[in-house]
């Protein structure tokens, strides 16, 4: 069965579903114009950067990178929404940063 988002809904449906899949934070989406070359063809594009921001003690990480994490968001993001934010191109990238203190 396909469901069809509007352009609208989509962020506080990948918001929802971030939530759902860890203990976050903040959620704030970013569009930024981009470039990538994918088999010696140029694209232009609006890539949506999705900063998560999570508490260290709730999600634990090797790194400052919280790669684990990234790939657990994407495995849900490839279930449910059909985005996987790894392949070169991707209209969404994820940017996982721990919560720093004042």
């Amino acid at each position: 069965m396909k469901i069809i988002i509007t352009e609208s809904q989509r962020n506080s449906i990948i918001e929802k579903l971030i939530r759902m899949t860890i203990p976050v934070v903040d959620i704030e989406f970013k569009d930024m114009n981009t470039i990538s070359v994918k088999n010696g063809k140029t694209k232009r594009y609006i890539k949506t950067l999705i900063n998560i921001t999570v508490d260290p003690n709730k999600v634990p990480s090797r790194n400052s990178r919280y790669l684990s994490v990234e790939r657990k968001i994407n495995e849900e993001f490839i279930k449910y929404l059909n985005i996987d934010t790894f392949e070169i191109g991707s209209p969404y990238e994820l940017l996982i940063k721990p919560m720093g203190t004042k």
